[in-house]
C-alpha cells in the first residue's frame, strides 16, 4: 500500500511542478493510513470542467492508479482501484 502512495505521490508532484498549480492536495505530505484530499482548480489546465454543473447525467470521476517497474506500457496502471468507463458510485468525484 505504501508503493501506492508513493506513487500517487509521485505523479501528483510531477503535475504541480508546473507554476499553474493545477491540483493541490491536503495533507501536504500524506501517510500510508490517512486519507487524501486532491483539489482541481478548473481555471487552470485545458478547463475543462470549467463552469461544469453536476447533473444526473453528467458526472465527474476519478481514475488513479501508477506506473510501477511492473507495467508494461504507459497505459498499463497498477494499484488502480476503478474500472475505468464504469459510473462506480464509489469514485464519483
Amino acid at each position: 500500500m505504501r508503493i501506492f502512495y508513493l506513487g500517487l505521490c509521485l505523479v501528483l508532484s510531477s503535475f504541480v511542478s508546473n507554476a499553474q498549480r493545477l491540483l493541490t492536495w491536503a495533507p501536504e505530505f500524506p501517510l500510508d493510513n490517512t486519507s487524501l484530499t486532491v483539489t482541481v482548480d478548473c481555471n487552470k489546465g485545458n478547463q475543462g470542467l470549467l463552469n461544469f454543473e453536476s447533473g444526473n447525467s453528467a458526472n465527474v470521476y476519478v481514475h488513479v492508479g501508477v506506473i510501477t517497474n511492473l507495467s508494461t506500457g504507459p497505459s498499463d496502471w497498477k494499484y488502480v482501484k476503478f474500472t475505468y468507463g464504469v459510473a462506480d458510485p464509489l469514485a464519483k468525484a
